[in-house]
């Protein structure tokens, strides 16, 4: 959640339709940066929320965060955003779900992903770099697909 939420606008290539994360999380702690594709339609939002910011704001969302990477300031805002999460999450009726839960569906919606041809668009290796992880065991552990994603795959057959 820290990587979202401490996002800089010159990390939104928008050009090459990208969000260069600086990764909070590795082997050993280690920090992985990477590229995370980005579809279309969020380049298109990113674009206009960039563009609605105060001239000169460089966080992308400068209500979440005062931009100090002091460790105390870094928990509060994300717990700040927590509660947030977890207020909406309750208003949509949805009051066991948490914001990690988020992480397992972004990994199967990648994992289905498919083109105009139906052909899928990344190989697990692939996800496992958009993910920012080093081994294949992290994506099995996050792939959680529901039986009724796995019969429309069945489609007729």
């Amino acid at each position: 959640m820290r990587e979202c939420y401490t996002l800089r606008t010159d990390q939104i290539a928008l050009n090459k339709r990208v969000i260069k994360a600086n990764g909070t999380k590795g082997t050993r702690g280690a920090v992985k940066p990477r590229n995370v594709p980005i579809r279309k339609q969020l380049a298109e939002w990113l674009k206009e929320w960039i563009d609605q910011l105060p001239e000169g704001e460089t966080r992308l969302f400068p209500s979440l965060w005062n931009g100090s990477s002091d460790a105390k300031d870094l928990k509060d805002a994300t717990n700040v955003l927590s509660h947030r999460f977890t207020t909406l999450f309750e208003h949509a009726l949805m009051s066991d779900f948490r914001e990690h839960d988020l992480r397992h569906e972004a990994t199967c919606r990648w994992v289905l992903l498919k083109n105009e041809s139906g052909n899928w668009v990344y190989t697990e290796t692939m996800i496992e770099k958009i993910m920012g992880w080093s081994s294949s065991r992290m994506l099995k552990r996050y792939m959680s697909l529901r039986g009724e994603d796995l019969v429309e795959l069945l489609g007729d057959l």
